[in-house]
């Protein structure tokens, strides 16, 4: 069975959290009218904080496509220092805090 992307993310921050990783996720403009404008359409999924670092993801599925919008912000990130990382899978994320030395 395919998963979507929502729980594919439920999943991931699910064993963050039960790892003991700092994780923050934001709801975009388009989900919470109250809140439209303060997490801008494009913005990565969620991010973890942890050892003085920064992490940033998007989550898609196996054949999901970063957005036009997404891959705007994703390069205004990366113009500032902050790499999106792009991941289908908990072994995904696993592979990125190895990576990163956390």
């Amino acid at each position: 069975m395919n998963q979507t992307e929502e729980e594919i993310q439920h999943a991931i921050i699910m064993w963050l959290e039960w790892s003991g990783y700092l994780v923050y996720q934001f709801a975009p403009a388009r989900s919470h009218k109250r809140l439209g404008g303060i997490v801008p359409s494009g913005y990565p999924d969620f991010q973890v904080l942890t050892n003085s670092k920064i992490l940033f993801f998007e989550t898609k599925t196996n054949s999901g496509k970063v957005s036009p919008k997404q891959q705007r912000v994703h390069s205004d990130m990366a113009k500032e220092g902050f790499m999106v990382h792009v991941v289908r899978c908990l072994e995904d994320v696993q592979a990125v805090l190895k990576d990163a030395g956390v």
